[in-house]
């Protein structure tokens, strides 16, 4: 019994691994490969700001990453932030650590009353999000990133793809939701022939992470507050 959950728990993590190398490579992506970000600061004048000592955080740099789950690739309000990572840079050393905020996470939204945390980009976009982020957290977070599935797909395509093991039962999945995501983007990337081990295209790979996570709650219920959903 104990090896079975210690080999679920080992399944889980691989998918929050997974997950969040994708949000790393977008990050790097959309500050440093491309010019085609699209900027909203409309909102800025309403993140609410912690009194926090500023010489002790002078050499960090946070900055919230919000992976939405949109249909319609949206990346305003009305679409959950299922994953939110906080990425702080050290301006000294470079190095650059992630922490995941789990998307069930229940707490207070400025105004808006005690939900899940997902709900607040759904019900006021970035500003609101960074509100709850620096409320519950106790943060002093005014940058955001905002990736829907379309930037995914573009950053896995810019390495080349990815290699993948999917197994017979997950094909299935995997080919269901690239249909789905070739009417969200507007492409027409084929089905995958076979299961094994392969390399992979942003499509194919984004629908794999997307099926995991439904396979995952499925099957172990029990460990779903470990993981967040991809976007």
């Amino acid at each position: 019994m104990k090896k079975s959950k210690k080999k679920r728990k080992s399944r889980i993590m691989l998918i929050v691994d997974f997950i969040l190398l994708i949000i790393v490579l977008g990050f790097v992506y959309f500050f440093y490969v491309t010019d085609k970000m699209q900027y909203d600061e409309s909102g800025d004048s309403s993140i609410l700001s912690n009194d926090i000592d500023s010489k002790n955080m002078k050499d960090y740099r946070n900055i919230a990453i919000f992976g939405v789950d949109s249909r319609e690739n949206a990346l305003e309000k009305s679409t959950h932030s299922d994953t939110i990572i906080i990425a702080s840079i050290n301006k000294k050393t470079k190095d650059v650590k992630l922490v995941s905020i789990y998307r069930d996470t229940y707490v207070n939204i400025p105004e808006k009353g005690y939900n899940k945390i997902n709900a607040a980009y759904f019900k006021g976009g970035y500003p609101l999000a960074l509100n709850t982020i620096n409320t519950n957290f106790d943060l002093n977070i005014r940058e955001y990133i905002t990736v829907n599935f379309d930037s995914l797909v573009k950053v896995i395509d810019l390495l080349g793809g990815i290699t993948l093991d999917i197994t017979k039962e997950e094909l299935k999945y995997v080919n269901g939701y690239t249909k789905e995501l070739n009417k969200i983007n507007g492409t027409s990337v084929g089905k995958l022939d076979s299961a094994g081990t392969q390399v992979v295209n942003g499509t194919h790979a984004t629908a794999y992470a997307r099926k995991k996570t439904l396979i995952i709650i499925m099957e172990y219920p029990m460990y779903f507050h470990l993981i967040f959903l991809p976007m």
